[in-house]
């Protein structure tokens, strides 16, 4: 039995699709930057393999545009990501509500009816993989650390798309854990070479900025080099009921940032193909709808159905714009930290240098003007000039100065975190004593 024989008597079974001959299936490659163009497994007329052949060869490796996704916390970021994916699938809402359409989803959600008298039915859509990343706490942010979702968005299929969705800015747990979401943001940069673009989500109707988001998104941007501003995109969600117009909040953010003296930002938030409005309930109502069999209004339907084409129209726009960019060099960034970095270190070596320094300058002084106010001889007046003066010694520790984060840490100790109303584990000291880790210096 030669080649041809073998395959075209082999069957395949797929759950969905049921069983069929291996020769009428098409392939594509489980890499995402190998791209997402299916192939026939096809044979020629000598029953060789050289039709796929070919097509593994013309494989290339794809560009990557990494995109950074900014905003407040409760924007909506993880329900965008969901909505685009599926706004660039679907150009309108009818093809999405068809029974043999899938829907797509990055990110677990459940979205609960808003329908009155069935507030109690919900649906969820998306793989839950049960990691911890996102939550589903009333009150709580649900992203808790960056994550990457790769995506192939448009019609050019030589490019793929890596969206990092972030932990949102003005975390209701608090200013210490904003801080630490910005170091997780900037280290997850650390892990790419180029950024294509910022997308920062804001609601179109903000009254006002809180202290809390604008020193969140100001400390971030400070940290990222300027030459990325011209990659920076606002984008408003819940635009629906404003009219898909985010005016108030454009001029609460041109007021701030003229305040700041940002003037690229306020050049960039008048540019029209810098600020996108979109909506996330069309996407809600389909979840709802396909996967928790909710019968909504047509009138409702058709409302949701405008919402959808607009998205979809917006969202393609918004894709092609990036497309043209040039990315930034992540490298720009990197090293701006790295000298923020060395700055704030020669900072505590310093401080305590001059602090010395200003104690002894005291000490000299306080002796001085005592001896001018004695009138004794010589011998006694020398002994008013003896003072004592302080000098910096560095002390090579016989063990590293560190705390182990480890789970399993024995320095470690579980008590009640009252702001958190739940447990938590801190750490009791610095585990110095009977340290194994390797390649620690001792001068920390």
């Amino acid at each position: 039995m030669d080649t041809r024989d073998q395959v075209e008597t082999a069957t395949v079974f797929c759950p969905e699709c049921g069983e069929f001959q291996l020769w009428e299936a098409s392939f594509r490659c489980k890499e995402p930057t190998h791209g997402s163009k299916f192939d026939q497994f096809r044979f020629d007329k000598a029953g060789e393999l050289n039709a796929l052949r070919s097509s593994f060869k013309q494989i290339q490796k794809m560009k990557v545009k990494t995109i950074l996704i900014l905003g407040q916390s409760g924007v909506g970021k993880s329900t965008w990501i969901n909505s685009l994916v599926n706004y660039i699938s679907f150009n309108t809402i009818e093809e999405a509500m068809d029974p043999r359409a899938r829907l797509q989803a990055v990110i677990c959600q459940t979205f609960y009816n808003p329908l009155p008298g069935k507030e109690d039915v919900s649906a969820t859509i998306g793989q839950d993989v049960n990691d911890g990343n996102e939550r589903r706490v009333p009150g709580m942010a649900c992203t808790r650390a960056p994550r990457v979702y790769p995506l192939n968005l448009g019609q050019d299929e030589t490019s793929m798309y890596q969206l990092i969705d972030t932990p949102g800015l003005g975390d209701p747990e608090g200013v210490a854990k904003d801080e630490e979401n910005v170091r997780m943001i900037l280290q997850e940069l650390h892990c790419h070479n180029y950024l294509s673009a910022i997308w920062i989500l804001l609601r179109p109707d903000e009254e006002r900025l809180t202290s809390q988001f604008r020193y969140c998104l100001s400390e971030l941007l400070s940290r990222i080099h300027r030459s990325a501003n011209k990659n920076i995109f606002f984008c408003f969600t819940r635009s629906r009921p404003t009219f898909y117009n985010a005016v108030p909040t454009k001029r609460i953010l041109e007021s701030w940032f003229k305040e700041a003296g940002e003037n690229d930002l306020v050049e960039i938030l008048a540019q029209k193909n810098k600020s996108y409005c979109f909506d996330n309930e069309s996407f809600m109502m389909l979840v709802l709808a396909k996967q928790g069999g909710i019968q909504f209004r047509k009138s409702d339907i058709n409302e949701r159905a405008e919402s959808f084409a607009h998205s979809a129209k917006t969202s393609a726009n918004l894709i092609r714009v990036v497309g043209t960019l040039k990315p930034h060099d992540i490298k720009d960034t990197i090293s701006l930290n790295d000298a923020l970095l060395m700055i704030a270190h020669l900072c505590k070596a310093i401080v305590p240098i001059v602090q010395l320094i200003e104690f002894n300058e005291t000490q000299i002084a306080r002796a001085v003007e005592e001896a001018a106010k004695t009138k004794t001889d010589a011998e006694d007046w020398g002994k008013k000039l003896t003072t004592t003066l302080k000098t910096r010694v560095d002390t090579i520790l016989d063990l590293p100065s560190v705390t182990c984060g480890h789970k399993d840490c024995r320095w470690r100790e579980t008590y009640y975190d009252d702001k958190r109303k739940e447990k938590t584990q801190g750490m009791v000291e610095t585990c110095q004593y009977g340290c194994t880790l390797k390649n620690v210096s001792t001068k920390v």
